[in-house]
Protein backbone atom coordinates (compact mmCIF):
# COMPACT_ATOMS: atom_id res chain seq x y z
CA UNK A 1 0.00 0.00 0.00
CA UNK A 2 1.05 3.48 -1.03
CA UNK A 3 -0.14 6.71 0.65
CA UNK A 4 -0.08 9.55 -1.47
CA UNK A 5 -1.60 12.77 -2.50
CA UNK A 6 -0.48 16.54 -1.25
CA UNK A 7 1.85 16.64 1.61
CA UNK A 8 0.58 18.62 4.44
CA UNK A 9 -2.79 16.49 4.34
CA UNK A 10 -2.63 14.04 7.26
CA UNK A 11 -0.60 11.04 5.83
CA UNK A 12 1.56 10.68 8.60
CA UNK A 13 -1.34 10.88 10.99
CA UNK A 14 -2.97 7.68 8.80
CA UNK A 15 0.53 6.06 8.22
CA UNK A 16 0.83 5.75 12.32
CA UNK A 17 -3.17 4.96 12.99
CA UNK A 18 -2.54 1.99 10.35
CA UNK A 19 0.79 1.12 12.61
CA UNK A 20 -1.46 1.00 15.28
CA UNK A 21 -3.93 -1.65 13.31
CA UNK A 22 -1.19 -4.16 12.94
CA UNK A 23 0.06 -3.08 9.54
CA UNK A 24 4.02 -1.61 8.85
CA UNK A 25 3.77 1.37 7.47
CA UNK A 26 7.00 3.40 6.76
CA UNK A 27 6.51 7.24 7.45
CA UNK A 28 8.20 9.32 4.73
CA UNK A 29 10.02 6.76 3.12
CA UNK A 30 11.18 8.49 0.02
CA UNK A 31 12.46 5.40 -1.12
CA UNK A 32 12.15 5.56 -4.75
CA UNK A 33 13.38 8.90 -4.36
CA UNK A 34 16.79 7.61 -2.85
CA UNK A 35 17.02 5.24 -6.09
CA UNK A 36 16.65 8.22 -8.16
CA UNK A 37 19.47 9.80 -6.33
CA UNK A 38 21.74 6.67 -7.23
CA UNK A 39 20.59 6.19 -11.00
CA UNK A 40 19.23 2.91 -10.10
CA UNK A 41 15.22 3.52 -11.36
CA UNK A 42 16.88 4.10 -14.79
CA UNK A 43 19.04 0.89 -15.15
CA UNK A 44 20.31 -1.85 -12.60
CA UNK A 45 24.09 -1.08 -11.57
CA UNK A 46 25.58 -3.09 -8.86
CA UNK A 47 27.36 -0.82 -7.80
CA UNK A 48 24.52 1.55 -7.22
CA UNK A 49 22.58 -1.48 -5.56
CA UNK A 50 24.39 -1.95 -2.85
CA UNK A 51 24.39 1.70 -1.85
CA UNK A 52 20.70 1.55 -2.33
CA UNK A 53 20.30 -1.24 0.22
CA UNK A 54 22.59 0.53 2.56
CA UNK A 55 20.19 3.62 1.99
CA UNK A 56 16.97 1.41 2.33
CA UNK A 57 18.15 -0.59 5.69
CA UNK A 58 18.66 3.35 7.05
CA UNK A 59 15.23 4.78 6.28
CA UNK A 60 14.20 1.88 8.03
CA UNK A 61 15.74 2.49 11.06
CA UNK A 62 15.05 6.11 10.85
CA UNK A 63 11.83 5.83 10.46
CA UNK A 64 10.99 2.99 12.97
CA UNK A 65 11.19 2.23 16.42
CA UNK A 66 12.00 -1.39 18.01
CA UNK A 67 9.63 -1.21 20.66
CA UNK A 68 6.58 0.89 21.70
CA UNK A 69 5.49 3.42 22.31
CA UNK A 70 6.20 4.89 18.83
CA UNK A 71 6.38 8.91 18.52
CA UNK A 72 4.05 9.97 15.35
CA UNK A 73 6.72 10.45 12.67
CA UNK A 74 8.63 7.21 13.35
CA UNK A 75 5.36 5.25 14.04
CA UNK A 76 6.72 2.00 12.53
CA UNK A 77 7.89 -0.94 15.12
CA UNK A 78 10.38 -2.89 13.61
CA UNK A 79 12.46 -5.19 15.56
CA UNK A 80 15.94 -5.64 15.58
CA UNK A 81 15.35 -9.58 14.58
CA UNK A 82 13.28 -8.27 11.96
CA UNK A 83 15.52 -5.47 10.95
CA UNK A 84 17.96 -8.01 10.35
CA UNK A 85 15.76 -10.16 7.80
CA UNK A 86 15.28 -6.97 6.10
CA UNK A 87 19.15 -6.46 5.85
CA UNK A 88 19.85 -9.72 3.90
CA UNK A 89 17.36 -8.91 1.38
CA UNK A 90 19.57 -9.15 -1.89
CA UNK A 91 18.60 -7.23 -5.56
CA UNK A 92 19.77 -5.80 -8.45
CA UNK A 93 16.76 -2.99 -8.96
CA UNK A 94 15.17 -0.50 -6.60
CA UNK A 95 11.67 -2.49 -6.18
CA UNK A 96 13.35 -5.97 -5.77
CA UNK A 97 15.69 -4.25 -2.54
CA UNK A 98 13.42 -2.01 -1.18
CA UNK A 99 10.29 -4.16 -1.82
CA UNK A 100 12.08 -7.23 -0.17
CA UNK A 101 13.08 -5.37 2.73
CA UNK A 102 9.73 -4.38 3.30
CA UNK A 103 8.17 -7.65 3.07
CA UNK A 104 11.25 -9.00 5.41
CA UNK A 105 10.65 -6.42 8.31
CA UNK A 106 6.77 -6.33 8.05
CA UNK A 107 6.91 -10.54 8.18
CA UNK A 108 3.80 -12.12 9.59
CA UNK A 109 1.52 -8.44 9.28
CA UNK A 110 -1.73 -8.08 7.38
CA UNK A 111 -0.37 -5.65 5.07
CA UNK A 112 2.93 -3.46 4.57
CA UNK A 113 3.62 -0.11 2.73
CA UNK A 114 4.84 3.22 2.90
CA UNK A 115 4.05 6.99 2.66
CA UNK A 116 5.35 9.13 0.54
CA UNK A 117 2.98 11.80 -0.73
CA UNK A 118 4.14 12.53 -4.22
CA UNK A 119 4.49 9.24 -5.16
CA UNK A 120 1.07 9.46 -6.91
CA UNK A 121 3.52 10.91 -10.10
CA UNK A 122 5.20 7.58 -10.04
CA UNK A 123 2.30 5.32 -9.81
CA UNK A 124 2.96 3.63 -13.63
CA UNK A 125 6.31 2.96 -12.34
CA UNK A 126 5.27 1.30 -9.46
CA UNK A 127 2.82 -0.63 -10.61
CA UNK A 128 5.05 -1.89 -12.67
CA UNK A 129 6.83 -3.14 -10.21
CA UNK A 130 4.07 -3.99 -7.48
CA UNK A 131 1.29 -5.38 -10.02
CA UNK A 132 -0.77 -5.56 -7.11
CA UNK A 133 0.04 -2.61 -5.21
CA UNK A 134 -2.75 -0.26 -3.92
CA UNK A 135 -2.80 3.20 -4.07
CA UNK A 136 -4.98 5.15 -0.70
CA UNK A 137 -5.03 9.33 -2.07
CA UNK A 138 -5.31 11.08 1.16
CA UNK A 139 -6.81 14.88 0.15
CA UNK A 140 -7.53 17.68 2.32
CA UNK A 141 -9.11 20.98 1.29
CA UNK A 142 -6.06 22.75 -0.41
CA UNK A 143 -6.65 25.96 1.30
CA UNK A 144 -6.01 24.45 4.34
CA UNK A 145 -2.65 23.00 3.19
CA UNK A 146 -1.21 26.34 2.16
CA UNK A 147 -1.81 27.47 5.67
CA UNK A 148 -0.50 24.39 7.03
CA UNK A 149 2.69 24.83 4.96
CA UNK A 150 2.55 28.50 5.39
CA UNK A 151 3.47 27.91 9.24
CA UNK A 152 5.39 25.04 9.28
CA UNK A 153 7.29 24.14 12.22
CA UNK A 154 10.82 25.79 13.62
CA UNK A 155 12.02 22.38 13.32
CA UNK A 156 11.99 22.82 9.58
CA UNK A 157 14.61 25.00 9.06
CA UNK A 158 15.85 26.26 6.04
CA UNK A 159 12.88 23.99 4.84
CA UNK A 160 10.67 26.46 5.46
CA UNK A 161 11.18 28.48 2.78
CA UNK A 162 9.74 25.86 0.63
CA UNK A 163 5.92 27.38 1.05
CA UNK A 164 4.61 29.69 -2.17
CA UNK A 165 0.92 29.16 -2.66
CA UNK A 166 1.30 28.68 -6.42
CA UNK A 167 3.57 26.12 -6.08
CA UNK A 168 1.77 24.02 -3.20
CA UNK A 169 -1.57 24.56 -4.71
CA UNK A 170 -0.04 23.07 -8.10
CA UNK A 171 1.00 20.29 -6.58
CA UNK A 172 -2.44 19.82 -4.63
CA UNK A 173 -4.22 19.80 -8.39
CA UNK A 174 -1.62 17.01 -9.72
CA UNK A 175 -2.06 15.02 -6.76
CA UNK A 176 -6.59 15.52 -7.56
CA UNK A 177 -5.58 14.69 -11.37
CA UNK A 178 -3.46 12.20 -10.77
CA UNK A 179 -6.62 10.98 -8.74
CA UNK A 180 -8.87 11.07 -11.39
CA UNK A 181 -6.53 9.85 -13.61
CA UNK A 182 -5.49 6.36 -12.14
CA UNK A 183 -9.32 5.57 -10.54
CA UNK A 184 -10.00 5.72 -14.31
CA UNK A 185 -7.59 3.33 -15.58
CA UNK A 186 -7.30 0.92 -11.73
CA UNK A 187 -10.11 1.47 -10.12
CA UNK A 188 -9.31 -1.63 -8.09
CA UNK A 189 -6.16 -0.42 -7.12
CA UNK A 190 -7.03 3.25 -6.02
CA UNK A 191 -9.22 4.09 -2.83
CA UNK A 192 -9.55 8.44 -1.79
CA UNK A 193 -10.50 9.37 1.47
CA UNK A 194 -10.25 13.05 3.07
CA UNK A 195 -8.56 14.30 5.92
CA UNK A 196 -11.40 16.04 7.05
CA UNK A 197 -13.67 12.73 7.67
CA UNK A 198 -10.83 10.76 9.16
CA UNK A 199 -10.88 13.40 12.17
CA UNK A 200 -14.26 13.57 12.54
CA UNK A 201 -14.98 9.73 11.86
CA UNK A 202 -11.90 7.83 12.03
CA UNK A 203 -14.25 4.25 12.74
CA UNK A 204 -16.30 4.70 9.09
CA UNK A 205 -13.10 5.88 7.11
CA UNK A 206 -11.21 2.89 8.59
CA UNK A 207 -14.12 0.63 7.94
CA UNK A 208 -13.78 1.44 4.37
CA UNK A 209 -10.26 1.17 4.20
CA UNK A 210 -10.74 -2.38 5.51
CA UNK A 211 -13.39 -3.03 2.90
CA UNK A 212 -10.97 -1.79 0.26
CA UNK A 213 -7.51 -3.79 1.55
CA UNK A 214 -9.58 -6.78 2.43
CA UNK A 215 -8.23 -7.10 6.14
CA UNK A 216 -9.76 -5.81 9.12
CA UNK A 217 -8.97 -2.51 10.70
CA UNK A 218 -10.07 -2.04 14.49
CA UNK A 219 -11.89 1.39 14.41
CA UNK A 220 -9.95 3.63 16.60
CA UNK A 221 -10.88 5.42 19.64
CA UNK A 222 -10.16 9.29 20.21
CA UNK A 223 -7.54 8.61 22.71
CA UNK A 224 -6.17 6.17 20.29
CA UNK A 225 -5.08 9.26 17.65
CA UNK A 226 -1.84 10.71 17.89
CA UNK A 227 -1.31 14.18 17.36
CA UNK A 228 -1.50 15.55 14.04
CA UNK A 229 1.81 17.40 12.81
CA UNK A 230 -0.64 18.96 9.72
CA UNK A 231 -2.66 21.64 11.10
CA UNK A 232 -3.10 24.33 9.44
CA UNK A 233 -1.83 28.52 11.03
CA UNK A 234 -3.48 31.55 10.30
CA UNK A 235 -5.38 32.66 7.19
CA UNK A 236 -4.61 33.58 3.43
CA UNK A 237 -3.78 37.11 2.10
CA UNK A 238 -5.68 38.33 -0.73
CA UNK A 239 -2.56 37.89 -2.89
CA UNK A 240 -2.19 34.39 -1.65
CA UNK A 241 -5.39 32.98 -2.48
CA UNK A 242 -5.33 35.20 -6.16
CA UNK A 243 -2.29 32.73 -7.09
CA UNK A 244 -3.67 29.98 -5.41
CA UNK A 245 -6.51 29.81 -6.92
CA UNK A 246 -5.06 29.97 -10.59
CA UNK A 247 -2.55 27.17 -10.12
CA UNK A 248 -5.69 24.92 -8.43
CA UNK A 249 -8.36 25.71 -11.02
CA UNK A 250 -11.39 23.78 -11.40
CA UNK A 251 -9.69 20.97 -9.04
CA UNK A 252 -10.45 22.37 -6.03
CA UNK A 253 -14.27 23.41 -6.91
CA UNK A 254 -14.78 19.95 -8.53
CA UNK A 255 -14.19 18.34 -5.21
CA UNK A 256 -16.11 20.53 -2.74
CA UNK A 257 -13.63 22.89 -1.50
CA UNK A 258 -14.47 26.60 -1.63
CA UNK A 259 -11.46 29.22 -0.96
CA UNK A 260 -11.87 31.31 2.69
CA UNK A 261 -12.41 34.88 2.78
CA UNK A 262 -8.71 36.33 2.78
CA UNK A 263 -6.80 38.33 5.62
CA UNK A 264 -5.56 41.67 4.38
CA UNK A 265 -3.97 42.23 1.23
CA UNK A 266 0.14 40.60 1.73
CA UNK A 267 1.31 41.53 -1.87
CA UNK A 268 4.68 42.81 -0.13
CA UNK A 269 4.67 39.29 1.84
CA UNK A 270 4.12 37.07 -1.46
CA UNK A 271 6.81 38.93 -3.22
CA UNK A 272 9.15 38.15 -0.16
CA UNK A 273 7.82 34.67 0.03
CA UNK A 274 8.43 34.18 -3.90
CA UNK A 275 12.00 35.58 -3.46
CA UNK A 276 12.69 32.94 -0.59
CA UNK A 277 11.02 29.93 -2.58
CA UNK A 278 12.80 30.63 -5.31
CA UNK A 279 16.35 30.81 -3.62
CA UNK A 280 15.19 27.55 -1.89
CA UNK A 281 14.06 25.64 -5.23
CA UNK A 282 17.28 26.85 -6.94
CA UNK A 283 19.45 25.40 -5.05
CA UNK A 284 17.51 22.07 -4.16
CA UNK A 285 17.67 21.55 -8.04
CA UNK A 286 21.30 22.46 -8.26
CA UNK A 287 22.02 19.89 -5.71
CA UNK A 288 19.76 17.21 -5.57
CA UNK A 289 18.89 15.10 -8.60
CA UNK A 290 16.07 13.88 -7.09
CA UNK A 291 14.87 17.34 -6.50
CA UNK A 292 15.09 17.83 -10.16
CA UNK A 293 13.26 15.12 -11.24
CA UNK A 294 10.25 16.13 -9.03
CA UNK A 295 9.98 19.61 -10.10
CA UNK A 296 10.09 18.52 -13.78
CA UNK A 297 7.51 15.85 -13.17
CA UNK A 298 5.08 18.01 -11.37
CA UNK A 299 5.55 20.39 -14.00
CA UNK A 300 4.46 17.91 -16.46
CA UNK A 301 1.49 17.41 -14.67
Amino acid sequence: MVLVGQARSGSTLLAAMLNRAGGLMINDAYALQAADELGLTRAPRPDAAERYRAACLDILRRRSVSAPPAPLHRSAVISPEALARASRVQGGGWAEIWGGMLRAAAQGRAFHGWNTPPDHLRADEILSAFPTARFVFLMRDPYAVLRSYKHLPEYWGRGRARYHPALQARAWAASARSLRRLSARHPQAVHALRYEDLLADPGRVMAGLARFLGVALPAPTPDELPRNASRAGAGLTRAELWVARRALGAEAAAMGYAPPSPEGLGLGGLLGRSLLAGVYYAGAALTSRDMRGRMLRLARA
